[in-house]
């Protein structure tokens, strides 16, 4: 066996942006075509636009990194016939939105590419969008993230361009309303909806499924680490390969699935905290989390100067994805890793998981990725997290000892989120639930739940969350939260903040009129009826719910999942009030809204005051309390 570079490799960690060798992250700098082919709806949904309109303006709106660029090289090879390096190599021409270039196979004549206009100086830009709806037998695909896009619509001379009101008009409906289709001409497509762990319609993949399939499991990829020596010696690229490769059938390849489902899991999670994700972020992390920046000169450099084994578990994957060994620095740049910190199973102790540990069970202790070197010695974290190795006392030994201790469990618990041991034959939905509760998040099935089900779907349950939810807005302003838990009590605004143990009641909303809501079930209450059945903004993105809406007297609350959450233990009585004293103001805020709307309604003069011990209902007569 001899020393072999892989090509692959190579490439993957081009795209992970702590060095110099970063040319994969940007389309149009690519030099050789991609093996990925990322199918997305937005591409299917402009390119449909292209084909079949005569006369259009699409906008591209987005964080950069979704992949604006990659739908207008896709459109120029779909449409235009272009192969994938001409697609490049037009895109890097600053003038193809000034020109055009000629469609012969669609509905236009010309189709014309901003593929970004913050290169533009705001007027040119203003009068680049005006222009393109006055232009016939013409397309155009304007790229924008949505910062810049605002700054050019509210220029100090756009009465000058009466269609960037239109523009204008067209961008606060698809924020607000989630509509993206305007007068038949104009269309806009938020990226920032778009999800990469969305599975598309008639049961596409996901974005992130795609890239696992296509960077892992083609053999012909790997075929070259199969003869080098590194292979041989417990090469951790290959190892994190090994373990998340999915396979249809056999031991390994189900364990491999259920990993690589924690994987999958652990973005879900993130969007539903509120991480907007791009498609360049989320091939980053995956980079990331295969090869830990190290690449194969790097490897073999190791194996020459560490003879000894056990520090190939610094790069194990779920050490990776945690952002084990990166710098403050290094996450600034990439801000999903930092997400993902969060959700570090290492730092939650759960009784039942880490029994497991201390008791042993049956799994092979000679896997490479279970050893660590530990003050130059080298350690199995199986056999020490039994705790059957400690033989040391005394307060300095001991330190030692408890600290070793921790660098095991700590790895076990990494490992354990992703292979979830013991525990065989669970659903998708019951392996996400486990492992949302290794990372201290138990309410994120009741979460997912309420963003996917239908309407007449387990009263029983939503009802329970129901009487969570409104015991945490009790706690939050000052109730207590196990007094009244059906109906919510919501108290004036200026007890409410004041946290005093005596608080005047506004007044109560039942049950029933607290409603959770779905984003785009909150749309369509928003949409004219006459616009109903229109484009939406899940027929342009693969779009998942990624909040809950609370809705109390028309007053809307978005929960996400850390919001969820805090609500649920508030009720409970875990409250902490300094570390989310932004969510508790903005959910005083909603709750005053609510207040002033009951105050509206209720004509009776009666006054009811809350104390630890009970309610007292007064009534005012004659302008005396009685």
């Amino acid at each position: 066996m001899e020393i072999k570079k892989n090509s692959h490799v190579e490439r993957l960690v081009n795209f992970i942006p702590f060095g110099p060798g970063i040319s994969e992250i940007v389309t149009e700098l690519q030099k050789e075509t991609q093996k990925l082919d990322i199918k997305t709806q937005a591409i299917d949904f402009v390119t449909k636009i292209v084909k079949e309109k005569s006369k259009a303006l699409i906008v591209l709106t987005g964080n950069a990194g979704h992949g604006k660029t990659y739908i207008c090289q896709k459109i120029l090879m779909s449409v235009l016939g272009m192969s994938d390096q001409d697609a490049k190599k037009a895109l890097r021409n600053q003038h193809l939105g000034d020109r055009g270039l000629e469609s012969p196979t669609s509905s236009c004549d010309t189709i014309r590419i901003f593929k970004d206009m913050s290169e533009l100086d705001s007027k040119t830009a203003a009068l680049c969008l005006h222009e393109s709806l006055d232009q016939n037998r013409c397309v155009t695909i304007a790229c924008v993230n949505e910062g810049k896009l605002r700054e050019i619509l509210s220029i100090d001379n756009a009465d000058e361009y009466p269609n960037l009101n239109k523009i204008n008009c067209a961008l606060a409906s698809c924020v607000d309303e989630g509509f993206t289709g305007f007068e038949d001409e104009l269309f806009f497509v938020n990226l920032n909806f778009q999800s990469v762990v969305a599975n598309g319609r008639n049961s596409k993949k996901s974005f992130l499924e795609e890239a696992f399939q296509s960077w892992l499991n083609d053999e012909r990829s790997w075929s070259s680490c199969k003869d080098c020596i590194a292979m041989a010696q417990g090469c951790p690229i290959y190892n994190n390969r090994n373990l998340l490769t999915m396979k249809a059938s056999g031991e390994s390849g189900a364990i491999g699935e259920k990993r690589a489902r924690g994987i999958i899991h652990l973005f879900k999670m993130a969007e539903l905290f509120g991480q907007t994700i791009t498609v360049r972020e989320m091939l980053i992390v995956l980079a990331y989390i295969v090869t830990g920046h190290l690449d194969c000169s790097k490897v073999h450099e190791r194996f020459n100067k560490q003879k000894k084994q056990g520090w190939q578990s610094e790069f194990a994957f779920y050490h990776n994805v945690f952002a084990e060994n990166l710098q403050e620095s290094q996450l600034d740049k990439v801000p999903l890793l930092r997400c993902f910190r969060k959700f570090d199973p290492s730092r939650i102790a759960r009784r039942e998981v880490d029994d497991r540990f201390i008791l042993g069970f049956d799994i092979d202790t000679k896997q490479s990725d279970l050893f660590f070197i530990y003050k130059d010695d080298c350690y199995n974290a199986l056999e020490q997290g039994t705790g059957l190795l400690v033989t040391s006392s005394g307060s300095e030994a001991g330190s030692e000892e408890a600290d070793l201790m921790l660098q095991a469990i700590k790895r076990l618990r990494r490992r354990d989120f992703f292979d979830l041991w013991t525990l065989e034959s669970l659903s998708e939905v019951q392996e996400l639930k486990e492992r949302a509760k290794r990372i201290g998040y138990s309410s994120l099935a009741d979460m997912v739940w309420l963003t996917t089900r239908s309407k007449d779907e387990d009263k029983q349950r939503l009802v329970r969350i129901k009487n969570d939810i409104v015991a945490g807005l009790h706690a939050i302003q000052g109730l207590s939260p196990w007094n009244e838990k059906t109906n919510l009590l919501v108290t004036h605004p200026a007890f409410a903040r004041l946290q005093r143990k005596v608080n005047l009641i506004n007044g109560t909303v039942t049950a029933d009129k607290i409603k959770f809501l779905k984003r785009c079930e909150v749309w369509e209450r928003k949409l004219a009826s006459d616009r109903l059945g229109l484009i939406g903004v899940d027929d342009t993105v693969d779009y998942i719910e990624r909040e809950v809406v609370l809705s109390v007297e028309d007053e809307e609350l978005p929960l996400n999942l850390e919001r969820f959450e805090y609500l649920r233990k508030a009720g409970l009585g875990y409250l902490s009030r300094v570390f989310f004293q932004t969510d508790i103001r903005r959910i005083l805020n909603f709750l005053a809204k609510v207040a002033v709307k009951i105050e509206q309604k209720d004509d009776s003069n009666n006054i009811i005051i809350s104390t630890p011990e009970k309610q007292y209902q007064l009534a005012i007569s004659e302008g005396l309390i009685q």
